[in-house]
């Protein structure tokens, strides 16, 4: 009776609905969906019994985007988490059919933003229009912004695209994306353009913390494949895709632990006076064993219960770690009739900013009584001003850094993957630099470069990459001055000058700048102009700067540049784009990082080590534009991370001081 009366409502429908029917059961019945069925069912007996106790760390997919194998999640790097790695997959639009490699390299720049350089190649496909160029390649940036996050909704929604900037356009796409988690399954769905058009989805089951299966519907073909993830850092992925083998894997690190989360030191740590009372004998040897931790340009100066030490780093990689050093030294050994601390940091002898505390605050965090939260209120940090008062005793300028020499040895590379059909070329060896100290506020830098492979330029002898005079001036007003003279690579000889206004506000941090600079390019024997103002926003939460210029560049250019620059623990990541008449609209990155074999260790006024650290530049286009003078001499390179509202967010580097002091002595 039952399949009567389905015939009947089948003759009687409209023409074609009898078809659409059959097509849609049909659609429903493919592998792709039956799977996602059957992953969301199973998921629902292991979402009470499966384990999340660990933080997933970032999971890039073939292509170096958080996602499954081809396809994008609304997943995105955590904040401050960086990811490189290499995929091979098949490339399913331009080059269909042919394998294609990716290098990758990534960052969550910001809660939810997620953004990867991607250089890819085919292997298979060589290039013959131009002479050297070798197989086809590709380079772009990816970008994913999650807007809605599952730990504080429902579900996690995402936007992105592919290729921003890609000269070839080879992989060029853009998209929208929803993930949910349920138990050990997270499903995601999509919808794109171009290579991504239409409809996407997948899933990722884990079967343990350590391992997950992997489905998805690239809109090609269906996907199979498995992620393992060995430890916190690593990941690998294996699958069949689009009838072939993809493989991959990608490293992960966080750059930035928890803020406030350092634990007390083990064992508490008690003030230990260097005397009972305050007279000059106290305040020298406070100044010797200040030198002999490797400070110079010491002045310790006392007044009624205040103790003050002013002091500069040329020991520690970080001036907050110096920072740091100085006030647990001082809150251990100041004399025991001193509570108020006033510590000055300078920076070639100039003096740049004060922290005003009570000893024994600083002794109530680092051995936990108090937390990061009330220590915050109770300390303050500023940009230096002179004291209205007198002081009752004081030292005279003890190990003054006039005369001492830094050479620091650094790896050197200049790449230019060139504009599109240009070969890859470089030039790679090491760098020798130099930093000697004229006097207060006036340095000598240079760097010398030998080459060990270049195909880039006919250099393949010891050259000399700059060298300049350097004049640093602070005034009391939280005004620098910076003038630098010399020979600043490239055949460019001249001057540059930068003048820059520091202000603070209750919230946020901001600073106004003008900087011009004349020289002679020899090599074209050019005459050449610099004239820019400059205007730079700080969120202190994240350690975020962003700044913006404006006038006439080096190359008689004029236009804008904006950049952006963030602190994450030890390293620095500035993205930049700039548009001038010399361009189209580029676009480039900076990044910093320690060195490992930096001797931070034993002081000596002539040091000959690692480098600290090393800071690398890249750009899309390698046409001359948006060019400064030297971008590597600025007020800010002088001055580091000297700032108050660094510093007032990084009061956790205290108790990281102290556990690192307390491991040396046991």
């Amino acid at each position: 009776m039952f399949i009567l009366k389905l015939r009947r409502c089948l003759v009687n429908l409209p023409n074609g609905s009898f078809c659409f029917m059959i097509s849609a059961v049909r659609n429903f019945l493919h592998p792709g969906p039956l799977i996602l069925l059957l992953l969301v069912l199973i998921s629902f007996f292991f979402s009470n019994t499966f384990s999340t106790k660990d933080r997933a760390i970032a999971s890039p997919n073939l292509e170096g985007v958080t996602g499954i194998l081809n396809i994008p999640s609304a997943e995105s790097a955590e904040d401050g988490e960086v990811f490189f790695g290499f995929g091979q997959n098949e490339n399913r639009d331009r080059f269909a059919g042919n394998r294609q490699r990716n290098y990758f390299a990534g960052i969550g720049y910001l809660p939810g933003l997620e953004v990867c350089a991607r250089y890819i190649e085919f292997p298979r496909i060589e290039e013959q229009v131009v002479p050297g160029f070798g197989t086809r390649k590709d380079r772009s940036v990816n970008i994913k912004y999650q807007f809605v996050c599952e730990s504080c909704h429902k579900v996690s929604l995402a936007v992105g695209a592919y290729d921003v900037g890609g000269k070839a356009r080879i992989e060029s796409a853009a998209y929208f994306v929803g993930s949910k988690t349920l138990g050990p399954l997270k499903v995601s769905l999509g919808f794109g353009s171009k290579r991504l058009s239409g409809v996407f989805g997948g899933a990722e089951f884990k079967l343990s913390n350590k391992i997950a299966l992997l489905y998805e519907n690239d809109r090609v073909d269906n996907n199979f494949g498995l992620r393992l993830t060995p430890d916190n850092h690593l990941n690998l992925v294996i699958g069949r895709v689009n009838d072939d083998v993809g493989f991959g894997f990608s490293y992960v690190k966080d750059l930035v632990p928890p803020k406030g989360k350092q634990a007390p030191v083990a064992e508490r740590i008690e003030p230990n006076p260097i005397s009972e009372v305050t007279d000059q004998n106290a305040l020298d040897k406070i100044a010797r064993e200040l030198a002999k931790l490797g400070y110079e340009n010491i002045e310790v100066k006392a007044r009624e219960d205040e103790l003050a030490i002013k002091y500069e780093n040329r020991l520690f990689r970080l001036e907050e770690e110096a920072w740091a050093s100085m006030l647990l030294f001082a809150s251990i050994y100041a004399p025991k009739d001193k509570s108020e601390l006033r510590i000055v940091s300078r920076r070639e002898g100039e003096l740049i900013l004060e922290t005003r505390c009570k000893r024994d605050d600083i002794l109530k965090y680092i051995n936990g009584n108090i937390e990061v939260d009330e220590l915050a209120r109770a300390v303050k940090i500023s940009d230096y001003e002179p004291p209205n008062y007198p002081y009752e005793l004081e030292t005279s300028l003890i190990n003054s850094s006039k005369g001492t020499v830094d050479v620091f040895f650094a790896p050197a590379n200049k790449l230019r993957l060139g504009e599109f059909f240009e070969p890859v070329k470089h030039r790679t060896g090491f760098a020798v630099n130099h930093d000697i100290s004229l006097g207060k506020g006036l340095n000598l830098t240079g760097s010398v470069e030998f080459p060990l492979v270049n195909n880039l330029d006919n250099k393949d002898t010891l050259f000399l990459r700059n060298e300049t005079l350097n004049l640093y001036k602070v005034s009391g007003n939280s005004r620098h001055f910076l003038l630098s003279g010399g020979y600043f690579g490239e055949h460019i000889y001249g001057a540059k000058s930068e003048l820059r206004q520091f202000i603070q506000g209750n919230t946020y941090s901001y600073d106004i700048g003008i900087e011009g600079g004349v020289a002679k390019d020899k090599f074209f024997d050019l005459n050449e102009k610099e004239l820019l103002l400059s205007a730079t926003w700080r969120h202190p939460a994240y350690d975020l700067s962003v700044r913006g210029y404006t006038g006439r560049f080096f190359r008689g250019d004029e236009g804008w540049l904006v950049e952006t620059k963030r602190y994450l623990g030890k390293h620095e990541i500035v993205l930049f784009a700039y548009n001038t008449d010399a361009t189209s609209t580029e676009a480039g990155f900076r990044y910093t990082i320690p060195l490992l074999g930096y001797n931070d260790k034993s002081y000596s006024r002539s040091r000959f080590t690692i480098a600290p650290l090393f800071t690398y530049e890249y750009r899309t286009s390698s046409l001359p534009g948006a060019d400064f003078l030297s971008p590597r001499v600025s007020v800010e390179d002088f001055r580091k991370r000297l700032y108050p509202f660094y510093l007032r967010e990084h009061l956790d580097i205290l108790r990281k001081i102290a556990h690192q002091s307390y491991n040396e002595k046991s």
